[in-house]
C-alpha cells in the first residue's frame, strides 16, 4: 500500500472481533499476532498514503530525470588500411625499411640507391599512386610472367549506442551503425617497347551499409487482420524512383555521339521499355538508394539527397516489446538496414 498509517481488523468465522498485536515491518508489509488459535479468520486492512500535492516539486523531479534520461552511451571507430605490391623487391633491413640499389642488368638506366618503401609508407599513409612510383624507382620486377594485381585496400567502422530512460517501464535502445569497404585492384606490367610499366583493367569494389532513422514512419499501419494492404512507405518508395530517376538524368547533358543509343544521349527521352531516363532504370541502384531513404525517411523525393553513400543516422528506436504495455501492440514497428553493394 506504500504506507505504514494502517488499521487492521481481525473477524473471526461468526463474525467477532479479534484481538491482537498489530506490527508495521515496511510499506508493503505488516504482522499480525493473536494470543487464541484460530482458523479462517478474515482481515481487513485500511491504510492512508499521503498525497503530495506540490505540482512544482513534481515537475522539477520528472525533468530532472527526462535530464538524465541517458543511462548509457557509446562510439566506436575502427579504420583498417591495406597495401600489396607483388613483384616488390627490396627487402626490409631495420623496422621495415632498408636501401635498395637497382640490378643493372635489369634496370640499366637506373643508378643510384633508395629508400624502399619509405618512411610515409612505414607510417602508414596509403599512396593511390604508390605503384607507380615503385615502378619509377625499380622497386618492381620486370618479369613478364607477373600476373598478380596492386591491391589497395581501405575500410571504416561507426558504431553508436545509447540507452534511455525517461520513465520508468520505458526503456529506449538507440542503436546506429555505418560501415564502409572498398577494394581496388590494378594490373602493372612491364612494356618491353616502351620501357615502362602500363597499368591495365583497375576495378574497384566494396560494400555499404547504414542503419536510417525511419521514425516517420515507423509505427504505420500495415492492414488489420482480415487483410494486409502493402506498406504505404513501399509504395511511396516505387512511386519515388521515377522522381530520382529525372533528378539524376537532369544532371547529364545531351550527347549526339553516344552511339549506343539512336539519335544520342537525351536526358529528356525515356527509354520506351520502361519510361524511365536511360541509363536510370527502375532498378538502377542510383535511383534505389534515394528513392528508399526518401520514402522509408519521410523525406521528399524532390530534396533527397543523391549521393549512394549518405551520412549515418540512427536506427529507429527498438519500442516495440515496451509500447505493448502502453496498449500499443496493433501497431507495427519497422526497423530498417539499408545495404548497398557496388
Amino acid at each position: 500500500m506504500n504506507t505504514q498509517n494502517v488499521e487492521v481488523i481481525a473477524v473471526a468465522k461468526d463474525g467477532t472481533k479479534i484481538d491482537g498485536q498489530v506490527a508495521i515491518i515496511n510499506d508493503d508489509r505488516i504482522s499480525f499476532t493473536s494470543d487464541k488459535s484460530l482458523s479462517g479468520v478474515k482481515f481487513i486492512v485500511k491504510g492512508k498514503v499521503e498525497v503530495n500535492r506540490d505540482l512544482g516539486q513534481k515537475l522539477i523531479q520528472y525533468t530532472a530525470r527526462a535530464l538524465m534520461s541517458v543511462r548509457n552511451i557509446s562510439l566506436i571507430h575502427s579504420g583498417t588500411d591495406g597495401t600489396v605490391l607483388p613483384g616488390f623487391m627490396p627487402e626490409p633491413q631495420i623496422f621495415g625499411s632498408g636501401r635498395y640499389t637497382p640490378n643493372k642488368n635489369m634496370f640499366s638506366n637506373m643508378a643510384g640507391q633508395t629508400t624502399a618503401p619509405g618512411l610515409l609508407f612505414l607510417l602508414g599513409w596509403q599512396d593511390k599512386d604508390f605503384a607507380e612510383r615503385a615502378a619509377g624507382k625499380g622497386w618492381i620486377t620486370r618479369d613478364s610472367t607477373l600476373n598478380s594485381p596492386f591491391v589497395m585496400s581501405h575500410s571504416e567502422n561507426w558504431n553508436f549506442r545509447a540507452d534511455i530512460e525517461p520513465f520508468p517501464d520505458l526503456r529506449i535502445d538507440v542503436n546506429a551503425n555505418r560501415t564502409y569497404s572498398e577494394r581496388t585492384t590494378e594490373f602493372y606490367n612491364y612494356n618491353n617497347s616502351t620501357g615502362r610499366f602500363d597499368p591495365f583493367n583497375r576495378s574497384v569494389r566494396g560494400n555499404f551499409t547504414m542503419s536510417i532513422n525511419t521514425m516517420n514512419t515507423a509505427f504505420s499501419k500495415m492492414g488489420n487482420k482480415e487483410e494486409a494492404p502493402p506498406s504505404k512507405a513501399f509504395e511511396n518508395m516505387k512511386s519515388y524512383r521515377e522522381i530520382i530517376a529525372k533528378r539524376l538524368s537532369s544532371q547529364r547533358i545531351a550527347n549526339d555521339r553516344v552511339v549506343e543509343v539512336p539519335g544520342g544521349y537525351k536526358p529528356n527521352v525515356p527509354d520506351p521499355a520502361t519510361g524511365f531516363p536511360i541509363g536510370y532504370g527502375p532498378t538502377s541502384p542510383q535511383v534505389m538508394v534515394p528513392a528508399f531513404i526518401a520514402a522509408y525517411t519521410g523525406q521528399s523525393p524532390d530534396k533527397v539527397a543523391l549521393s549512394p553513400f549518405p551520412v549515418a543516422q540512427i536506427h529507429a528506436p527498438q519500442l516495440e516489446d515496451h509500447l505493448r504495455r502502453y496498449g500499443f501492440a496493433d501497431r507495427v514497428t519497422e526497423k530498417v538496414r539499408e545495404d548497398v553493394e557496388f
